[in-house]
């Protein structure tokens, strides 16, 4: 699909051009949670901010034809629970942010020799210090001013 489609960049009389990419969700979680992808294969057409998933027929030529012809058929993922809206960011977000505490983790352990239950213990202090430290700053700047009668 990807060969078909990327050699029809070439002709003059082709107006769309659609480029093909292939993620691996399994390894990119923080992508396929952003998209919301519950099963294996997905299909999306982005356009823009736009998103389409397909849900058809999965043959080639079924595909070929919802990327050039057929996508108006298939209603928008909505911005706001799409990949791009503040849903889909947050979703990443937190997966990323995941990710970084599971880092965190295998490096107290595996690199720095500490016992599971003393890194788990160091990351709540941690998390638990930070969120006290970020909560504190946006009361002070978010205080409401008192007035002067």
């Amino acid at each position: 699909m990807a060969n078909q489609l990327h050699s029809d960049h070439e002709k003059p009389s082709v107006t769309r051009k659609v480029y093909v990419a292939k993620i691996d969700g399994a390894a990119e979680r923080a992508l396929s949670s952003r998209f919301g992808v519950h099963g294996f294969p997905t299909f999306y057409l982005v356009d823009g901010w736009t998103v389409r998933e397909y849900k058809g027929n999965r043959s080639h030529e079924a595909l070929i034809a919802f990327a050039l012809n057929d996508y108006d058929k298939t209603e928008p993922v909505p911005f706001i629970t799409g990949p791009f809206g503040p849903m889909g960011q947050l979703r990443s977000l937190l997966m990323r942010s995941g990710a970084w505490v599971v880092g965190m983790y295998e490096n107290l352990t595996q690199s720095r020799g500490m016992k599971p239950l003393i890194a788990m213990s160091v990351l709540c202090v941690g998390g638990l210090t930070v969120g006290l430290v970020l909560i504190t700053l946006l009361g002070i700047l978010f205080l409401s001013k008192a007035k002067a009668d």
